[in-house]
């Protein structure tokens, strides 16, 4: 019940927050976004570019190694 409590209060909080302060809200919710899709973007390149590096280097081993083949 404690804890029921305490999120309820927290939920309450906010409520308040947006409530009396909603410029600054609107301010640090925007924030937030933004520094959660740039935290997505920055994730999404440290895997994306090392996964596309490899593609590429297998595509022209093969690229390779057809041509040599072919013209044999």
């Amino acid at each position: 019940m404690l804890y029921f409590f305490a999120i309820l209060g927290v939920i309450f909080l906010i409520y308040l927050f947006f409530k009396v302060f909603p410029l600054f809200a609107g301010i640090g919710g925007l924030i937030l976004a933004g520094t959660i899709l740039a935290l997505l973007f920055i994730g999404l390149v440290i895997v994306a570019i090392p996964i596309l590096i490899v593609i590429l280097i297998i595509l022209g081993i093969v690229w390779i190694v057809k041509k040599a083949t072919k013209g044999s």
